[in-house]
């Protein structure tokens, strides 16, 4: 999994040996809760541009979590977004049927793309979906984003992951984690009137 970092700036001075212990405190619950606010923001970010399906990017899914938390001696933060690419049959609105060719997908939401040489197979003893293209020469389908060989002449075909999407959407939820850190901080200050 590829970890991100969000930053505070404007820290560079502060002197985490001289705060507190209940500012230090207050510090870390803040980061915790801007992360818990952050993670959500983003996986609604990305399920408004992506056709993920529902709860695809719960955070009980672990595609999209808090990989970790800060704590008394280090304020830091880290959500992490699930590096494996998604296959494409997650992505999956419109199949043809067993006699016919092709199928049509919507990675982002409202663009359909048809792919006229796929078809759905079933994975892992029918436990899972996947979208599978056979290529007449049994070469790697042109194109195709990281695709797997399933077997002879014929590829799995994936799509976007969850990690990438990530990279699309923080910069889109970054000016509100920064106003919602110091608010929450600002908060639990004014709650023991420091």
């Amino acid at each position: 999994m590829k970890e991100y970092a969000v930053f505070v700036e404007g820290l560079d001075d502060l002197n985490l040996n001289d705060l507190a212990p209940k500012v230090e405190r207050f510090a870390y619950q803040a980061i915790n809760k801007t992360a818990d606010f952050a993670r959500a923001r983003n996986a609604s970010d990305m399920r408004r541009l992506y056709n993920f399906p529902g709860n695809y990017l719960d955070p009980s899914q672990g595609r999209l979590v808090i990989s970790k938390r800060a704590k008394t001696n280090n304020l830091e933060s880290i959500i992490t977004g699930r590096a494996r690419a998604t296959s494409l049959a997650r992505f999956l609105v419109e199949d043809n049927g067993v006699n016919r060719r092709g199928v049509v997908i919507e990675m982002l939401k409202g663009q359909r793309t048809g792919l006229e040489s796929a078809f759905p197979v079933r994975l892992n003893g029918g436990q899972s979906m996947g979208l599978a293209v056979r290529t007449k020469d049994g070469a790697k389908p042109a194109g195709a984003y990281k695709p797997s060989r399933l077997g002879k002449g014929v590829w799995l075909l994936y799509g976007i992951s969850v990690n990438q999407a990530f990279n699309y959407t923080r910069d889109m939820s970054r000016a509100e984690a920064e106003l919602y850190l110091e608010a929450e901080f600002n908060r639990l200050m004014d709650m023991e009137n420091l």
